[in-house]
């Protein structure tokens, strides 16, 4: 024997709440309360578990794969910052390499050169110091 929905006629506020609920709850509750046999009702209990524990995992499986991303997307920018400060390091090095090879010319042609300081005058050996 075929019955339409209870509460499908009018407007929504004569319907009982729980047929106003979309889709499949609508539909097992309208299930378990009108024809189904006991057998049946325990299948379709259990396959609306199972779903539900199918989507959780799903769920899970989504959120790690989110936190598995972010973790790695956190060690890369790690590595480049760490990367970028090697680099860092590195230009320190050779600009003090160069300064340090600068001032050593510098001293260098000095000596050579018999001038103590750059724009001073050379020392000449007939200069008379007091």
């Amino acid at each position: 024997m075929s019955r339409a929905l209870p509460g499908t006629k009018g407007d929504n506020s004569s319907k009982p709440a729980w047929s106003r609920e979309e889709g499949r709850t609508l539909m097992t509750r309208y299930v378990i309360t009108e024809c189904w046999p006991l057998s049946y009702l325990f299948i379709l209990k259990c396959f609306i578990i199972l779903e539900e524990e199918v989507k959780e995992e799903e769920e899970k499986e989504e959120e790690n794969k989110e936190e598995e991303e972010e973790e790695e997307d956190e060690e890369e920018e790690e590595e480049e910052e760490e990367e970028e400060e090697e680099e860092e390091e590195e230009e320190g090095r050779r600009r003090r390499r160069r300064r340090r090879r600068r001032r050593r010319r510098r001293r260098r042609r000095r000596r050579e050169d018999g001038t103590k300081r750059r724009g001073f005058r050379k020392l000449s050996p007939e200069a008379v110091y007091c």
